[in-house]
Parts: structure tokens; sequence; C-alpha cells
């Protein structure tokens, strides 16, 4: 990071509190004037939902007239401020956006209220409804429209306009007492005799409107507003009446006082209250625009102050950044000529005082240490120089002789004492190699002379090794058809198995057939038993019968002419009874010899179902002895399939030992060329001792 960043870096906390302080300031202005400028709209709304009210008070006041008098009063003033008030609610919730967004809950019941006028004016028209009951109604709209109000002034609340916010909200409650007390008043005289419940609550209404007035004249700190709305023509020509209907019930006389005068006196009491409440709104209005409008041009006078501040301090800070910058980077200039040897170039600020005039100072004092430092140096140099000349003669001499593969090399000069040690190491390291080459190259002879021996033994390991894949690959064939050979017989033996199975089933079939045939024959006996029993009885009614005609054959050659006609009726049933005891007793005969021959062929399937009881147990043995012949020769298949996997792995690795011996024939032929050519590269270096050797060339000094 440059040292320009580094200063502008620490200026920049106090230019970043300047401007974090001055935006607080501006958003805080912000937020007041767009408060004001919401005061202003919600004020201009409210002017929407007073005349709102205003009207739903006085179609209310009109409809307890109506309802009071039964049709006979504010018939057609009934009908033109149902007219005016459906006009305001065609367009009254398409003008209050902000109490949508203040009071959603409050506007969504106020519109299903409104939705249902028709049905309340419906049961108006028709005297459904008392005159508490419309009132109640309607008052319970204008309460949801004076509440609404009253979020609206919560949602917008503002230290200027409070005061007249408040102040209109009472003049509003004000006039709704007057709206209601103005109904009761209606109601009342539209009467022969002033209801004492009625009175009650006028005068409850009344001193409500004078406490909503007190209260508004408190707040906006105007004794005099009283006394001001009192003098007024509409409060003068109110007051009797109020004088008159208070005294009603204390014996006081109505005179000339009617509903409709009341009415009208007090709908002009109500627009005087009405005009009052529009003026606080219009002053609510205006000062919340002209607060706002203060709150605005005061935001762009401290807008317009923080920039030129931020500009500024910015400005110094750039400015102190580019001095300090500009002369150490003329400092840094020098330092960089001084590095790079140069130095000739002058030091400036070096008289100056401060850290300035210090750091140049330094800058002068390592100049000169540098430049006896760099003269030390160049004699130093000079001397190592001619030492590591001698080192390189040494190194390329010898690295010459490596070169031509002369290791009979030997320097015995000795160098410098800290380089002596390579001129060591170096014959140390011939002497060493020399020794290893003469080693090598006896090893070289034995390694060519095996070589030959262990080719010759790989091709005979070859050679056989391929005569025993050619067994093996027979043997494996014999017992692959052999393995075939047994798999089919085991099939068979399955077949077999599976047919034995099969007639094992058709006999169990076979031996519930001839058990349920025995079962039908007892049965059959069975019945036949009850059917003996059966012509048994008929053989005794028949006996029983032929008495009865007997005895009544007697009765009748008593009674003589008169029973001739039973006697022949007792000779046809005693005919009868002799017939049924005949075919009774051939029936018998019949039945006993059924039995007979039902208990014979019992007896022929019971010897049918041993028979074939005894076929079973025979099949069952058969089965037994095919599960086992199948169960050995599937385990000599599973055998003769190992030993066939067996072979295929053995041909497998006697093939992969082909290959081996295959590979270490070639590996011993390569072996034997390398160690050919490893005996002629030894032959060419010179292994005699140093002695022998020619002497080594004069090294320079």
């Amino acid at each position: 990071m440059s040292l320009r960043l580094i200063l502008l870096g620490a200026l920049s906390p106090l230019l970043a509190l300047v401007l974090y302080f001055s935006g607080q300031e501006l958003l805080r202005l912000n937020r007041n004037a767009e408060a004001l400028e919401r005061v202003a709209r919600i004020a201009n709304e409210a002017e929407v939902f007073a005349d709102l009210v205003h009207a739903l008070q006085k179609e209310r006041g009109y409809s307890a007239g109506f309802t009071s008098s039964r049709g006979k009063n504010f018939a057609a003033d009934l009908a033109a401020q149902r007219q005016a008030t459906d006009a305001l609610l065609a367009k009254f919730f398409d003008a209050v956006p902000a109490a949508e967004t203040a009071a959603p809950m409050t506007m969504a019941t106020l519109r299903e209220q409104t939705d249902a006028m028709p049905d309340l004016r419906a049961k108006i028209d028709r005297f459904t409804l008392s005159v508490p009951e419309l009132a109640g109604t309607y008052t319970g709209l204008v309460d949801l429209l004076l509440a609404a109000g009253r979020q609206m002034r919560d949602f917008a609340r503002s230290p200027a306009t409070r005061a007249l916010m408040e102040a209109r909200e009472e003049i509003g409650l004000a006039k709704e007492s007057a709206g209601l007390a103005r109904a009761m008043g209606a109601t009342g005289l539209g009467t022969d005799v002033f209801p004492q419940q009625v009175h009650r609550r006028f005068m409850e209404l009344t001193a409500r409107e004078n406490a909503s007035l007190a209260r508004a004249a408190l707040v906006l700190q105007r004794p005099a507003l009283l006394d001001e709305l009192r003098a007024t023509p509409a409060a003068q020509a109110l007051a009797p009446m109020v004088e008159t209907i208070s005294a009603l019930p204390y014996g006081g006389a109505r005179g000339t006082l009617t509903a409709p005068a009341w009415f009208a006196a007090s709908t002009a009491w109500i627009d005087a209250l009405r005009e009052v409440e529009t003026g606080l709104s219009t002053q609510t209005s205006a000062l919340a625009l002209a607060t706002a409008q203060e709150a605005r041009r005061a935001l762009m006078i401290t807008g317009a102050l923080t920039l030129l501040v931020a500009l500024a301090t910015a400005g110094t800070g750039v400015l102190i950044a580019e001095f300090v910058t500009r002369r150490l980077g003329r400092l840094t200039s020098v330092m960089m000529d001084f590095v790079e040897g140069r130095f000739e170039a002058w030091v400036p600020y070096i008289d100056s005082r401060g850290e300035i005039g210090r750091m140049a100072q330094s800058i002068y004092r390592f100049k000169q240490l540098s430049r006896a430092a760099i003269e030390k140096r160049a004699e130093d140099e000079a001397r190592l120089n001619a030492r590591h000349q001698q080192v390189v003669d040494l190194v390329t001499e010898g690295l010459n002789a490596l070169a031509r593969a002369d290791l009979t090399l030997r320097f015995d000069e000795p160098l410098a004492e800290e380089y002596d040690a390579i001129r060591n190491d170096f014959n140390t390291a011939t002497a060493r190699l020399r020794e290893v080459m003469r080693a090598v190259s006896g090893t070289v002879g034995e390694i060519e002379e095996r070589s030959r021996g262990l080719r010759g033994s790989a091709a005979d390991l070859s050679e056989r090794t391929t005569a025993q894949v050619e067994t093996i690959s027979s043997t494996a064939e014999t017992v692959s058809g052999l393995t075939s050979t047994l798999a089919e017989t085991n099939g068979a033996l399955k077949d077999v198995k599976d047919l034995a199975d099969e007639a094992k089933g058709r006999a169990d079939r076979s031996g519930e057939v001839v058990r349920n045939a025995v079962a039908a024959m007892d049965r059959i006996a069975e019945s036949s038993g009850r059917i003996a029993q059966i012509t048994a009885v008929i053989e005794d009614i028949s006996f029983q019968t032929n008495l009865l005609a007997l005895n009544a054959g007697v009765e009748a050659a008593r009674a003589g002419e008169s029973g001739r006609g039973f006697a022949v009726v007792a000779m046809e049933v005693q005919g009868l009874a002799s017939r049924s005891a005949d075919a009774a007793l051939e029936i018998k005969g019949l039945i006993e010899e059924s039995a007979r021959e039902v208990s014979g062929g019992v007896n022929l399937v019971g010897e049918t179902g041993e028979a074939l009881q005894a076929i079973l147990e025979q099949i069952l043995r058969v089965d037994e002895v095919l599960s086992n012949i199948s169960a050995a020769a599937e385990a000599q298949n599973r055998e003769l399939q190992g030993v066939n996997n067996a072979m295929t792995r053995l041909r497998d690795l006697t093939s992969q030992n082909i290959e081996v011996a295959d590979a270490s024939r070639d590996a011993s032929t390569e072996l034997a060329e390398g160690a050919q050519r490893l005996s002629a590269l030894v032959s060419e270096f010179d292994l005699r001792a140093p002695q022998d050797a020619h002497p080594p060339q004069s090294r320079a000094a």
C-alpha cells in the first residue's frame, strides 16, 4: 500500500465521522419532512372523512324524524340526503389511500357496513326499525369513521400539528354529539309527549358536546373559542330551543317548537361546527406543508454544508498527503540510485528540520558507509577470484581426465585451506572409482558366463513346459466330456424324478377320490336306513288305517241303511291301506337289497383304497430312491466340475509358465548381450596405478 493511501486512510475516519453525523441529520430531516407531508395528505383525507360523517349525521337525523313521525316529516329531505350520501360514498374509498394503510381493519369493516346501507334504508322505509335501532346503526358507521380518523392521526403524528389535529378531533366529537342530539330532539318532538328516555339521552349528548368543545379550546389554548361559537347566529338560534327541550320534563311548555324547526336549527349549528372543523383541517394541512417545506430547505442546506465540509476535509487530506509523498518520493529516488551503485546523486532536504530532514541525513550517512563497503568488497572479491581460479583449473583438468576415461590422474599440490578439501575429495573419488571399475570388470565376465548357462536352462524349461501343457489340455478335454455326460445323466434322473412325483400326486388324488366314494357309500347306507325306518312307519300307519276301516265298517253295519255310504268309504279306505302296506313291504325289500349292494360296493371301494395306498407307498419309495440317485449325481457333477476347473486353471498356469520360461530365456539372452556391452565399456577405462600413468598437466597458480 502506498504512503499516499496510508495518509488518506488516516484521515478517512474523520471524514467518515463527519459524513455519518451529517447523514444522520439528513435522515432525520428527511423523515421529518416526509412525516409532515404525510400529515398534510392525511389532513386532506380527514376532510373527506368529515364530509361523509356530516352526511351520515344528517341522514341519521332525517331518518330518526321520519321514523318517529311515521313518514309525516322529512320524507323529501331524507331522499335528497340519501342521494348526497351516496355521491360521497361512490368516491370515498378511492379518495383515502392513506386511511387504507393506517387503518386497514377499520376500513374493511366500514366497507362491509356501507355495502349494507341499502338494506338499512329499506327497513327504515318499511318502519321495521325503531329510532334507537336506526340511530345505533348510523352511530356505528360514524364511530368507525371517527376511529379511522384517530388511527390516521396516530399514524401521522407530528409535534407541529398535534394540537390542531387533536382540536379537530374534539370538534368532530362535538359535532357527532350535536348530530345525535339533533336526532333525539327530532324524535321527541315528532311525538305528542317527549319520551323521558329520549330526553335523558338528549341531555347527555348536549353535555358531551359542551365537554368536547371545552377540550378543543383547551388544546388550542384559545379560551375564547367557546364564546366565539356561542356568539354565532346558529348558536343564538339553537340556545332557546335547547332550554325549551331541557325544561319539558319539569313542566315546561313546548310552545311553537316543532321537529322541523328544531332540525333546521340543529343543522345550522352543526354546519357551523363543520366550518370550524374544516378551518382546523385547512390550518393543519397548511402548517404541515409549510413545515415540510422548511424541513426540505433545511435538508438541502444541511446537505450542501455536509458536501462542502466533506470536500474541504478530503482536499486538505489530499494536499497533506501530496506534500509528504512528494518529499518522500525524492528521497526514495535517491535511495534507489544508491542501491543501483550511483553514489554521485545529491541528497535533498539535508538541511531541513523535522522527520524529513533527519531522514535525509540518515540517507547521506548511508551513502558514505555504502561507498566504503563497496571499495572493501572489491578488494575482497579480487583475492577471492584468484583462489577460485585455482579451484576451477583443478576441477577442469580433473573433468578432462575423466572425460578421456583416465582414472590415473592425481593432484598432490595443495590448494587454499578452505578449498583443499575439493582436491582431497577428487583424489579419493578417482581412487575409489578405479577400484569399483576393476571389480565391475571382473563381475561382468562372471555375469556373461552365467547368462549363457541360464539361457540354455530356460530353453530346456520352455520345451518341457510346452509338453506339459499339451498333456494337461488332453486331460482337461477328457474331464470336460465326462462332466457333460454326467450332466446329461443327471438331467434324465431329474426327469424320472419329476414323473415319479407326478405319479405320486395322481395316486394321492386317486386315494382322495376313493375316500370320497367310501364316504358317499356310507351316506347312502345311512339314507337307506332312514328310508327303512320311514317304510316301517308307513306299515304301521297302514295297519292302523286298516283297523280304523274295520271299525268304521262295523259301525256302519250297526247304523243300518243310513250308514251304507259310510261303509263303502270304509271299504275303500281299507283297500288303500292294504295297497299301502303292500307297497311298503315291496319298498322295504328293495331297500334291503340296495343296502346289501351298497355294503358290497363299500367293501370294494375300501379294497381299492388299500390297493392305491400300497401303490402310493411303492411310489414314495421309488421317489426316495430317485432323489438319492439324483443327489449323488449332482454331487459327482459338482466334483467333476471342480476337477475340470482345476485342470483348466492348471492349464492356464502352465501356459503362464511357458511365457515365464520364454521371458527368462529372452532375459538371459539380453543379460548376456548387456554383459558384453558393459565389458566393452569397462575396457575403455585406464585402470593402471597412478605411478604408471602420465604425469598431470601443470595448473595455473
